[in-house]
């Protein structure tokens, strides 16, 4: 989770500086650490599903903190399309 949440520091701070974020904000970082911790926790604990080597599944927490919000996006396609490939198997 720690890595995830630096990942939406690096994220945010990176914005900053290119004058996309405004000048800083408490509550903006506060959001974006809710959603890198949000995005991090769900690719550890995907990892943990498919076994990944711990060293991998930091680097991928952290890069899932530092994509925030599109990591989650990207997430919830892939388990829409799990769903309904479930749904079809299952059959009505």
């Amino acid at each position: 989770m720690a890595m995830s949440m630096f990942g939406g520091v690096v994220s945010y701070y990176r914005r900053c500086r290119a004058g996309q974020a405004g000048p800083f904000r408490l509550a903006e970082l506060v959001g974006e650490l809710s959603v890198s911790g949000l995005a991090g926790a769900l690719v550890g604990l995907l990892g943990i599903h498919f076994q990944l080597a711990p060293p991998l599944l930091f680097a991928l927490s952290g890069i899932a903190g530092h994509m925030g919000g599109r990591m989650i996006f990207l997430l919830e396609g892939w388990a829409a399309a799990v769903i309904k490939r479930f749904a079809a198997k299952t059959g009505p």
